[in-house]
This record gives structure tokens, C-alpha cells and sequence, in this order.
């Protein structure tokens, strides 16, 4: 949103390669808080399954992320914006289009963004990074609609926490 982009920083933040940096790790923070809502992706000797409710949570959480991040970027987005996603409302799966970004499992490609993060320093890289986590999202089996409602959930709950600075 505008509004995040537009809000004060503190002054430590506010050098670019610092901000890059700061933006890195708090996705990477995101994607774990994620990864730990989906543990037969990452923890063998587990018998815990997804909460799905949870992982849906948290995976909203990464897109809102992404999202925001990629606004500078949004020219080489096509000018993406979740509500552009809405369109496809009533669709069970993400686009076929995706299929192309899906990994052999899940796993492969939570690793593969995980390593990709620092790499998201122009348009384009953002991009793909969009495509590649909307992927992952249909392959753990959140459904289009699925990700649009938690995300107006979560996009309600982020304007409602700027607004009383949060």
C-alpha cells in the first residue's frame, strides 16, 4: 500500500542497502513462520500435519509481504495488485500458467524461494518471485478462493494495525 511505503522510517533503515537487507530478513522470518504451519515439508521425524487454517494464516502473511515490497516494482508486475486476482474468482486452481513455477514438491520449492530472497532487487526478480509463491500456495493445496479471502482478511487487519501505528 501507499500508505506503508509512505510512513515514516527509522533513520537506521532508511539507507537503501540497509532497507534491502532489513526486507530480506523479514521475509525470511515470514516464509519460516509459514514453513512452520506445513512441517512435512522440512521435518521428517515428524508426525505433525499443516494446521491449514494456520498455514493459510501465515502464508497470506508472505503474500501481503511480497506484495507490498514489490509495489516500487509494480510497472514490471503488469501494475499486479491482489485484486487483480479476483477476477479469476469462482475458479478452483490458481491459472494453468503455474504449472511451470510448481517444483516436483513443495519442499523443493519452499527451499528454492527461501534461497531466492536475496536475489529480489529488481522488477523482474519480483515478478517471478510472485509467480513461483502463488504456485507453492496452489501446491499445498490452498485454492484460489482460499488465498483471496484470507487475504482480505489479512489486508483488513494490516490498514487496521497502520492506522493505530502497530
Amino acid at each position: 500500500d501507499a500508505r506503508v511505503l509512505d510512513k515514516p522510517r527509522k533513520p537506521e533503515l532508511v539507507r537503501d542497502s540497509v532497507r534491502t537487507a532489513a526486507r530480506h530478513i523479514a521475509l525470511w522470518v515470514e516464509l519460516g513462520e509459514f514453513a512452520n504451519c506445513v512441517p512435512e515439508l522440512f521435518k521428517a521425524w515428524s508426525t505433525k500435519t499443516m494446521d491449514r487454517p494456520k498455514a493459510l494464516e501465515e502464508y497470506v502473511d508472505c503474500l501481503h509481504f511480497i506484495l507490498s515490497h514489490a509495489l516500487p516494482h509494480r510497472s514490471a508486475l503488469g501494475g499486479f495488485r491482489m485484486r487483480d486476482l479476483a477476477d479469476l474468482q469462482g475458479a478452483e486452481a490458481l491459472p494453468d500458467e503455474l504449472a511451470m513455477y510448481l517444483f516436483d514438491t513443495p519442499t523443493q520449492g519452499l527451499h528454492f524461494l527461501l534461497q531466492q530472497v536475496t536475489m529480489l532487487d529488481d522488477p523482474l526478480s519480483w515478478q517471478m518471485y510472485l509467480l513461483y509463491f502463488l504456485a507453492l500456495g496452489q501446491q499445498v493445496g490452498f485454492t484460489l478462493q482460499d488465498i483471496l479471502q484470507a487475504y482480505e482478511v489479512k489486508n483488513a487487519v494490516n490498514h487496521q494495525r497502520q492506522s493505530s501505528a502497530y
